[in-house]
């Protein structure tokens, strides 16, 4: 699976969107970086920093390869995601990805969105044209959708907000569905108290090439995303996504979080 894909539920910009909130709300700061593993064996670290103000988000994050997949294929990825921030699933206003993976350069894809709907996206230099085994994507596909990072990275509400949700998540080229279930709200070593557990289904939608990983993923994911209460606000922040692929059990996990304000 391509490395850039397997961060794409929670990759990471560097651009600034304009972002509306009322100066005098408080904010809350906080800083997560991640391991990813294939089959347990680390392929990818990931850093996201951003803060929530009001009902505004901003988040800006870091993928890099590591351990042996550094040496194959290094990867470097830089993401932006702003928008607003109410219960259940946040709405994004923009996201900016940029990102090198071996010798194929830089590339950088911008998505910006209105009302929830995908308005433009671009992508530098431009894709080529699409193979018949690609599954087109429609007008209906780009409505109601959020960008990986905003869909996964920080949530406010209750724990039924939380799971009882379906994230309809556009990476600039794929469209998939997320559909959550609660499992449980307890005790997890690593997160304390009131960690949020879901199952996630896994329903790929348009932009992908049939007979792919997506495919498998859709019989045999078994998605768990587990939530970390930060005791502010409602705020939940994402400590971990666990997925079986065609190559093995991919894992993004958190082993450092700090929340500030």
């Amino acid at each position: 699976m391509n490395k850039v894909k397997i961060g794409a539920l929670a990759l990471a910009g560097a651009m600034t969107f304009p972002m509306a909130g009322a100066i005098a709300e408080p904010t809350v700061k906080f800083e997560t970086k991640y391991v990813v593993t294939v089959r347990g064996f680390t392929v990818a670290k990931a850093d996201f920093t951003g803060k929530v103000q009001g009902n505004t988000f901003e988040v800006d994050g870091r993928l890099r390869s590591a351990g042996l997949a550094r040496i194959f294929d290094k990867t470097e990825a830089r993401s932006r995601s702003v928008g607003t921030l109410g219960n259940g699933t946040p709405q994004p206003n923009g996201f900016l990805l940029s990102y090198s993976q071996g010798s194929s350069g830089d590339k950088k894809m911008e998505i910006a969105f209105s009302g929830g709907n995908v308005a433009n996206v671009t992508h530098q230099p431009a894709l080529g044209p699409a193979g018949d085994d690609l599954v087109p994507l429609s007008d209906a596909d780009l409505k109601a959708v959020t960008d990986p990072v905003s869909a996964t990275i920080v949530v406010r509400g209750s724990p039924e907000d939380i799971c009882n949700r379906t994230l309809r998540v556009y990476e600039g080229g794929t469209r998939v569905d997320v559909q959550l279930s609660p499992v449980s709200v307890g005790w997890i070593y690593g997160v304390g108290n009131g960690a949020v557990t879901c199952s996630g289904k896994f329903i790929p939608i348009a932009g992908y090439i049939k007979g792919s990983t997506y495919d498998y993923m859709s019989k045999h994911a078994n998605m768990e995303f587990v939530y970390a209460p930060t005791h502010r606000q409602g705020i939940y922040m994402l400590h971990s996504i666990t997925t079986q692929t065609d190559i093995g059990q991919v894992k993004l996990r958190a082993w450092q979080q700090k929340i500030k304000g």
